[in-house]
């Protein structure tokens, strides 16, 4: 049995679709830097450069976690494995060999038909599919995301007009995000047993539109005032959440839990579903968990955001400026209905999942 039987038909086009989204982020973020080199930006070149370098290292890290090292049975075979993992268009390679496949298997996905392997192609198809769910979504948080603060912010203090190339690649990097971290909703709520359907998807699109445009404009316009004291907020949600986590059960603390949960703790600042999975206490247990950590984070998303946006608006330079009183409306808006509509939309999801057994 291979990943591609629990796939459904229209997954075909999603693939597709996060291909094209992957592979035209570097490039326009490549011909953003270009710009920024061209006019002497070259503070701003420099961190650009060092976020299209850093996802090369992470798809090597992620390759090797879904099982591309069984694989590798020489040298030669390391090396490839290396080369093909370290470049920024890893993901797009990935999502794309997804889509030739399901297309490939088009007619048995469409019926619901089981799709045969040959046995020694069933490893191969689960270890792409098993890199196309993690890759995209550190890409994001790897390259996108820090390249649509850095470009925002540039695009926000930089005194020659803004090139059309700017607004192409910040339109495709929130693209990027958004289509990721709907992606990774589905992925989270499957490890809970919650079905998602097509019209489940859209809703989670337009909510992490909302949560995430807002959330990224608060902390870039925080930056043009604070600059580094950005660092010393988002730590403090990651631990107040890291500790809330681990408050809400700690009755079954253990070394398990610990090292997941540092591995949750850099994303905690960006997502609001993550937490240490709970195999002791049920499938209940972990819902009722993900429930309280999801409050929390938007309770706190909410608070941040306002007094992000408002110390920018009332105490910053740039106050003046005819992007600052927008921003700041769509900050304030769009972070309560993102939070409140996603808080909803889990509550109808979890009653839906609950009724349909």
């Amino acid at each position: 049995m291979t990943t591609l039987n629990d796939l459904k038909w229209y997954t075909t086009f999603f693939f597709l679709i996060g291909a094209i989204l992957s592979f035209a982020d570097p490039i326009t973020d490549g011909f953003t830097l270009a710009e920024f080199y061209k006019e002497n930006h070259l503070r701003w070149f420099m961190w650009g450069v060092i976020f299209m370098f850093i996802p090369c290292c992470s798809f090597v890290v992620v390759s090797s976690m879904t099982g591309s090292c069984e694989s590798v049975h020489s040298v030669k075979d390391g090396i490839l494995m290396v080369l093909h993992s370290f470049n920024p268009f890893s993901p797009a390679w990935a999502s794309f060999k997804a889509f030739l496949l399901c297309l490939k298997n088009f007619k048995k996905l469409w019926r619901g038909e089981e799709v045969d392997c040959e046995d020694h192609e069933i490893n191969d198809v689960n270890r792409l599919f098993g890199y196309v769910k993690l890759a995209p979504f550190t890409e994001v948080i790897t390259e996108s995301i820090p390249q649509f603060i850095i470009q925002l912010y540039a695009a926000s203090l930089q005194e020659e007009a803004v090139k059309i190339i700017q607004i192409i690649s910040l339109s495709v990097s929130c693209l990027s995000i958004v289509w990721a971290f709907t992606a990774a909703d589905e992925l989270c709520l499957h490890e809970v047993e919650i079905e998602v359907k097509v019209k489940h998807k859209v809703l989670f699109f337009v909510t992490n539109l909302f949560l995430l445009t807002s959330r990224l404009l608060a902390i870039c316009y925080f930056i043009i005032v604070f600059q580094w004291w950005i660092a010393f907020v988002l730590l403090f949600h990651c631990l107040i959440v890291a500790v809330a986590d681990s408050n809400f059960r700690c009755k079954v603390l253990n070394w398990r839990f610990v090292n997941i949960s540092l591995f949750f703790f850099p994303f905690h600042w960006i997502r609001d579903d993550l937490s240490a999975p709970l195999d002791e206490e049920g499938m209940r247990c972990r819902r009722r968990q993900l429930r309280k950590i999801q409050w929390l984070s938007h309770i706190m998303f909410v608070t941040e955001n306002f007094a992000m946006i408002l110390l920018f608006f009332y105490l910053g330079k740039h106050s003046d400026a005819g992007f600052a009183f927008p921003a700041t409306v769509y900050v304030c808006t769009a972070s309560i209905l993102g939070s409140s509509m996603r808080l909803v939309h889990f509550r109808f999801l979890r009653l839906f999942c609950r009724n349909a057994k």
